[in-house]
């Protein structure tokens, strides 16, 4: 019991080193300037001037550093003024009483965020000049939103891209001309990536172009998603966590060798509920600061763990085909294995009441030692969802979501 105890606190105070480190690189993002207005200088004297060369005059609406609510058709149209390119600050729309984006037809900027959650709209028709977003692209809880048709001038996101809670979106291929994601402020400002609970979405195919993408992934209850494909060929991204839960048509994770530079303080990795995944191949990182593979039926292959170096915590526990744990013996004394045992949790939660509120039962969880070098991780728990109960108080629920 002392050394359950002893090892737990170790645990927490690993991850709350790990929260600590999310947040304060959450603090150090600076909202982008303001736009400029560029005024066309004055005419010469003469009566018949030469035509002039200079730029014509960037309009602007909005309010720079402030988030602009619109919850009707009409108070988007109210918001954009006549001539308006450039929006300031965070545009936010939010209400079923929004049917069409048309009335951002000339945006081609906003400064900070464009939140787009439950609205009534399709697709994204309406963002044809949008270019350049200066914090994230949010996308939301939009009932009936079926693709992202629409944003074929979207090249630059700076902070990152939320999809998530959309349960008819099949397609986000409209995304296909973002190149970057995240690309001045990673890797300080962590974040990049994040698409979850669209219950029908089959690929991440719109997302092939990136040469950047920031330095996080975070995919989760995406029932239908087999395809995790993302980036430009010969891209590399760093980062600092991948987040894989509730994935059970991902078969392959060769798509993600991309995401194999590093950054200073590892990687944290949560692999879980991935039923149809039989190995880690494809994963290619050289320091973990976390680890949790858990309640995954397929997987009998962690070889790709074999060169990384872990640093913080580790949870291994309900994958009832994983035999071979000789990847983690560098990292740790001993690690109980549930191969054999009964699935207790499969699909994302198919089992008891599934997800982060089903336990392991009776499978093995890791119980590490510690060896030159490394860092303590969790001793003797009696199950997944006890370390991750752990997580949770200090702030890593979201990282470590089973």
């Amino acid at each position: 019991m002392k050394t359950t105890t002893a090892a737990a606190l170790t645990l927490l105070a690993a991850a709350s080193g790990v929260a600590a480190q999310l947040a304060s690189s959450s603090a150090a993002a600076v909202a982008a300037p303001p736009l400029a207005t560029v005024v066309a200088p004055a005419p010469p004297a003469p009566a018949a001037p030469a035509a002039s060369t200079s730029a014509a005059p960037v309009a602007s609406c909005g309010t720079a550093g402030a988030n602009t609510i619109v919850t009707t058709q009409a108070e988007l149209t109210a918001a954009i003024t006549p001539g308006c390119t450039a929006f300031l600050g965070s545009l936010r729309l939010s209400g079923t009483a929004i049917s069409s984006l048309a009335p951002l037809a000339a945006i081609a900027s906003t400064q900070l965020t464009l939140e787009i959650g439950n609205t009534a709209i399709q697709s994204l028709a309406g963002l044809t000049a949008l270019a350049t977003i200066g914090e994230y692209l949010e996308i939301h809880d939009n009932a009936n939103l079926i693709n992202l048709d629409g944003a074929a001038s979207l090249k630059n996101v700076d902070g990152g891209i939320l999809v998530y809670q959309n349960p008819k979106l099949a397609s986000i291929s409209g995304l296909s001309g973002v190149t970057n994601i995240n690309s001045a402020k990673s890797p300080k400002y962590a974040f990049g990536l994040s698409v979850y609970g669209n219950p029908v979405l089959p690929s991440l195919a719109g997302l092939q172009n990136l040469q950047t993408a920031g330095n996080l992934l975070d995919l989760r209850s995406n029932a239908q998603l087999a395809d995790v494909s993302i980036g430009a060929s010969g891209a590399q991204f760093p980062v600092s966590s991948i987040t894989l839960v509730g994935l059970p048509k991902v078969s392959s994770l060769a798509p993600l060798a991309v995401y194999s530079a590093a950054t200073p303080n590892g990687v944290s990795l949560n692999v879980s509920t991935c039923d149809s995944l039989p190995s880690l191949a494809g994963l290619n990182l050289t320091t973990i600061s976390a680890l949790n593979i858990s309640h995954n039926a397929a997987l009998s292959d962690i070889s790709a763990l074999k060169t990384s170096k872990l640093t913080g915590a580790i949870v291994v526990g309900d994958n009832s085909k994983l035999c071979d744990l000789s990847p983690l013996s560098a990292n740790s004394s001993t690690v109980v294995s549930s191969c054999g045992a009964t699935q207790a949790v499969t699909g994302g939660g198919a089992s008891g009441s599934g997800g982060a509120t089903a336990t392991a039962g009776a499978a093995g969880s890791s119980t590490n030692g510690t060896k030159s070098g490394a860092v303590p991780a969790v001793a003797a728990m009696s199950s997944a969802a006890t370390a991750v109960s752990m997580l949770a108080a200090a702030g890593l629920a979201s990282m470590f979501l089973l």
